[in-house]
């Protein structure tokens, strides 16, 4: 009777992943290949001229900007919401691409005009509605992936949508953290049994990242190899269900800046406690990371790990830190801040101890 109960459990599951698959929802959303036919990808290298410098988000999906800023319609998702922007920067990338609009090259993501911060937040919204279903994110994946989303069906699937010349959101589990993430799929190089799917990951700005697979030359079949991809388990071509804005956009010009208004040192048996106060007198949030400069042996050395990596300045706060400075002999420090997304130095001030 347990096996029979296991049994019965795995039919509903497949079941309910199939009902899934072709419910309304997605029945408009997924790619035109029916649940049964088995895959048959021509194996060619697809480019379709997707600039990362022209489509593709200059900021990282990461820091306050992607955690603390779900705003509106999207409090009440944060619960099921995974960690990050990835979906919302995938696809107004991609509709980028497909409306030949550059996108603002902001280093910065406060500096975004508003317009695209509530287009990128909208995109989100959408995607989450799009992929959180009765089972949401932590059973579909493994459903998908065995039983319908083999690596061979994917290239097949991402073929067929790259010949129109739409990119694809693969929907991925990141090997290291176990975690599910989105990227967008703009190109497949195949060289004898080596493919790689081309995408832009939007933990990775600017940068050329791909997945790898392996093809057995003989039987046809696929196999993901990625060192940092671990499996892809759902893949939905790019449309247009978020309106993006038209037109050319720069980065917001930021006036005035983050600044020490006040410093104190006080001598301690360990060394030597610096107080300071910070007021951010620019015109937008800040994402700040404090560092010490000092000299020894006539050697430069750069400390950021002194605690203050992730700090948060709203437009006009004060906030008080502290930190004991512990290398004795050292007669003067510089205190630098920087922002944390372009690592700009923002103010430095020197100490003497």
């Amino acid at each position: 009777m347990k096996h029979r109960g296991i049994t019965l459990s795995l039919v509903i599951c497949s079941i309910l992943s199939v009902f899934l698959l072709n419910s309304e929802l997605y029945a408009e959303e997924r790619l035109p290949i029916p649940f049964l036919e088995e895959p048959s990808p021509t194996f060619n290298s697809i480019d379709i001229d997707f600039s990362l410098k022209e489509h593709s988000w200059y900021f990282p999906n990461d820091g306050p900007f992607s955690e603390v800023e779900l705003l509106g319609k999207l409090e009440s998702l944060k619960a099921i919401l995974p960690k990050g922007i990835c979906f919302g920067m995938c696809l107004t990338a991609g509709l980028s691409y497909l409306n030949r609009i550059t996108l603002p090259k902001c280093k910065d993501p406060y500096l975004l005009p508003e317009v695209w911060k509530k287009t990128i937040y909208n995109a989100q919204y959408e995607g989450v509605n799009l992929y959180v279903g009765p089972l949401g994110w932590w059973v579909i994946p493994k459903i998908t992936t065995r039983l319908y989303f083999t690596p061979k069906r994917i290239i097949a699937e991402l073929e067929s949508s790259l010949r129109s010349k739409v990119p694809c959101i693969l929907f991925v589990k990141l090997k290291d953290t176990k975690k599910n993430h989105t990227v967008l799929a703009y190109g497949i190089e195949v060289e004898n049994e080596d493919i790689k799917i081309l995408v832009y990951d939007p933990n990775f700005p600017l940068e050329e990242r791909h997945i790898e697979f392996k093809r057995n030359i003989n039987t046809q079949e696929v196999e993901i190899v990625d060192r940092y991809y671990e499996t892809i388990f759902y893949i939905w071509k790019i449309k247009e269900i978020v309106e993006i804005p038209k037109g050319s956009y720069s980065c917001n010009t930021d006036s005035g800046r983050v600044e020490i208004i006040k410093i104190s040192t006080t001598p301690t048996s360990v060394g030597t406690r610096i107080d300071f106060r910070v007021k951010n007198n620019s015109s937008f949030k800040k994402w700040l990371q404090f560092s010490i400069d000092y000299t020894v042996s006539g050697k430069l050395w750069s400390d950021v790990r002194i605690g203050l990596d992730n700090v948060v300045l709203e437009v006009g706060e004060v906030k008080d830190f502290s930190y004991v400075f512990r290398i004795k002999d050292i007669k003067r420090i510089k205190l630098k801040i920087r922002n944390r997304y372009t690592q700009d130095v923002i103010s430095e001030y020197w100490i003497n101890l």
